[in-house]
């Protein structure tokens, strides 16, 4: 999967392909000095909001993510390439739940695990 950001895609856009490819996976993206130790009243950045607004001096960018890519590697890349704080949620029945336990778990292996959890329930 490749995404090719623009300026005036929205976090929703952005989250939304993301979940057409890993359908028992989700994007939540946090400000830049978002801390995941200390998630207090930190609310995720809303769908509506472009990237531009986000990013300064953002220029179109390229994010490759491939099936075999773990919950870290994508998490840092994002940080990398945008400045961003994303976690990725999994689907759990009808809730959905950080994989931070299980961050070094690739994409694929996350998201048969949310369909998995998803069918018992």
């Amino acid at each position: 999967m490749q995404l090719n950001l623009k300026g005036n895609e929205t976090i929703g856009d952005v989250k939304f392909e993301f979940n057409a490819n890993f359908p028992f996976l989700m994007l939540d993206f946090f400000n830049p000095i978002y801390d995941v130790t200390n998630q207090n009243h930190v609310e995720p950045i809303g769908p509506q909001i472009q990237i531009h607004e986000l990013v300064d001096k953002f220029k179109d960018i390229q994010v490759i993510i491939t099936p075999n890519m773990t919950v870290k590697e994508l998490e840092m890349n994002f940080k990398k390439l945008l400045g961003l704080t994303v976690i990725v949620l999994r689907k759990s029945g009808n809730v959905w739940l950080e994989a931070t336990a299980t961050n070094n778990w690739t994409l694929e292996k996350q998201n048969e695990m949310g369909a998995e959890l998803s069918q018992q329930m």
